[in-house]
């Protein structure tokens, strides 16, 4: 078995929080316009046209990505984004999405750095914090992406990250409007205050506590590291696969986890449970654990490792490339379609949730809204060509306890597109 310590360079993590208003948005709200297509299309594609007419390219033709103000309106995307190109049917660019697909996709408008962090309060190996808002028709969502860079051994550095997690307190936060926080915050309460911040922007200066807070979800992603043998690895795996019963040679989700060195194995759940005493803990069974991906049948000791609100990535091959194949590039791209997808997918899951004991029949606007909803997430359960593929998304629908909601309300709202759930 493949024991040599790894070391990791750089950690990449993702905190991802909503609250859900108690309706869908009021004409009166401040923002009205996420509220009502026609306003919301008019507003969408102004700040398309807005943004394509800042982004540059530089002679290499790569897109330099503008700018931003505090609190400015954005849509989600800069440039090519996986998640978004599939979840919006292959746009050839997503520059020429319009308001009116975005409105029947469900797509938040982005708000820029409602909370900044002053580089004074970061310290190693935190190295980045930032903070982002997205703004839905039924609520808002958070989402701090931080990256921690350091020689460290991989034990050191799941500390370190749950110490960001958990403890590591943030002064001097500057919000969009110019104050500063008087006190200093943890990461989740960061998460929690920007959602007051965001609410009262959305709705009206008055709207304190107003909503419900969902659980946060993180995706843990490890961008590059070193010291497994990867030649072992890959016999390792053969070997697994050759001595395999019939029966159990398709699987190689267990082969996967059969091939983690155990403390490995304990460091992943540090990472997924974000318990500052992981290395006492019991790690939760395979099949709880282990999620499918793309590349599982060929690429020996990768790990999609996830509960019910987490996922960690773990791609050897890639974390430990030289950079000359660009693999590190896709490990940020991977984690940044996994990070916005279970935003998404959980927005879609909160306006099922919102709504599941009000008669539709009643509300033509809420009936639509929900319709939308149902639809899209059949696309995402059932993997459907039209959207984006992800078992992990279809693992936080299945986990969502809200199948049989979702299947009454493909009866009720007529709905013949994919499949039931199942």
């Amino acid at each position: 078995m493949n024991s040599t310590v790894p070391r990791i360079q750089e950690l990449r993590i993702s905190f991802t929080r909503m609250q859900v208003f108690p309706e869908l948005l009021p004409r009166d709200a401040k923002m009205h316009y996420l509220g009502n297509d026609i306003e919301y299309e008019e507003m969408f594609n102004k700040i398309q046209s807005n943004i394509e007419k800042r982004v540059h390219f530089t002679e290499h033709g790569e897109i330099q990505k503008p700018s931003l103000a505090p609190g400015e309106l954005t849509v989600p995307w800069f440039k090519r984004h996986h998640f978004w190109e599939f979840y919006l049917d292959k746009p050839t660019r997503l520059s020429k999405v319009n308001g009116n697909k975005a409105w029947l996709h469900r797509v938040p408008l982005r708000f820029a750095s409602p909370a900044k962090i002053p580089s004074s309060s970061l310290s190693l190996p935190l190295t980045h914090l930032t903070v982002d808002g997205y703004l839905y028709i039924h609520g808002v969502a958070v989402v701090l992406r931080a990256t921690l860079k350091r020689d460290l051994p991989l034990d050191d550095m799941v500390n370190a990250a749950c110490e960001v997690i958990n403890h590591v307190r943030f002064e001097g936060v500057r919000w969009a409007n110019g104050t500063t926080s008087l006190q200093p915050l943890t990461l989740k309460g960061l998460a929690i205050q920007t959602l007051g911040y965001l609410t009262k922007e959305v709705l009206n200066e008055n709207a304190e506590g107003v909503g419900r807070l969902c659980d946060p979800f993180t995706v843990a992603t490890v961008i590059r590291g070193n010291g497994l043998n990867l030649e072992q690895l890959q016999s390792e795996f053969n070997s697994f696969k050759e001595n395999s019963s019939k029966e159990s040679l398709n699987d190689t989700q267990g082969i996967q986890i059969k091939l983690l060195d155990s403390k490995i194995r304990r460091a992943l759940e540090g990472l997924a449970t974000w318990d500052t005493q992981w290395k006492y803990n019991a790690v939760h069974s395979d099949n709880k654990v282990t999620l499918k991906f793309k590349g599982q049948d060929t690429k020996p000791g990768y790990m999609l490792y996830g509960l019910k609100q987490s996922r960690v990535v773990w791609f050897p091959s890639y974390f430990m490339d030289t950079g000359e194949t660009g693999e590190l590039h896709l490990l940020g791209c991977y984690h940044s379609n996994l990070t916005i997808g279970s935003l998404q997918t959980s927005s879609l899951l909160e306006l099922v949730r919102l709504f599941t004991d009000v008669d539709l029949s009643h509300h033509q606007l809420i009936k639509q809204t929900v319709r939308r909803a149902v639809v899209l997430l059949s696309n995402l359960y059932g993997q459907s060509d039209s959207s984006y593929r992800s078992w992990s998304l279809h693992k936080q629908i299945k986990d969502s306890g809200l199948i049989d909601e979702i299947n009454k309300l493909r009866i009720s709202c007529s709905i013949s597109q994919g499949k039931p759930l199942s």
